[in-house]
């Protein structure tokens, strides 16, 4: 792999977030929710908020996953039943559920690893072919999703863009 990976972790802004995912459509937000890169998990919860019945994050660093699983732990002291599920493991071995409508993706990655993801998003839609959204907060390689075959479909701005597939 040639490009660069991020070495540091920032927190989703709550307000992008919510800003991007009110244009997504009520039957969306019903789906499964994927944070690609999900750090301590904060998505997760704001995804959870937002009606996702299936919320997964998969996270490389284990210190990272720790943490998130921790703070998924004290969510669900307030609110049992949370569904929301911590993944330790590599995009580049991570198979992506065929439930999962909705990828969400805040810079976890350089280039090349961001191609494989969405090589990992196709290969789901190829196995349980459905519409799949994109939402990408400060999206910087936007063009490898476009290429993929993803429309963009929303922009906000520098802050982010939703891109459709299917």
């Amino acid at each position: 792999m040639t490009g660069v990976e991020p070495t540091h972790h920032e927190g989703t802004n709550p307000l992008i977030f919510t800003e991007l995912l009110s244009h997504l459509g009520q039957e969306v937000t019903q789906g499964g929710f994927l944070d690609f890169g999900a750090g301590k998990g904060r998505a997760l919860f704001l995804a959870a908020q937002h009606g996702f019945t299936v919320v997964v994050g998969v996270e490389k660093s284990a210190e990272l996953c720790s943490i998130a699983e921790g703070n998924i732990a004290r969510w669900r002291r307030r609110r049992p039943g949370l569904a929301v599920d911590m993944r330790h493991a590599d995009v580049v071995d991570f198979h992506v559920p065929d439930d999962i409508t909705v990828g969400f993706f805040f810079n976890p990655f350089g280039p090349d690893i961001m191609r494989v993801a969405i090589d990992r998003i196709l290969e789901s839609l190829r196995r349980t072919p459905r519409p799949f959204h994109v939402v990408y907060a400060h999206p910087r390689f936007e063009d490898l999703f476009v290429r993929a075959g993803f429309t963009p479909v929303y922009r906000q701005g520098v802050d982010g863009v939703i891109l459709r597939h299917g």
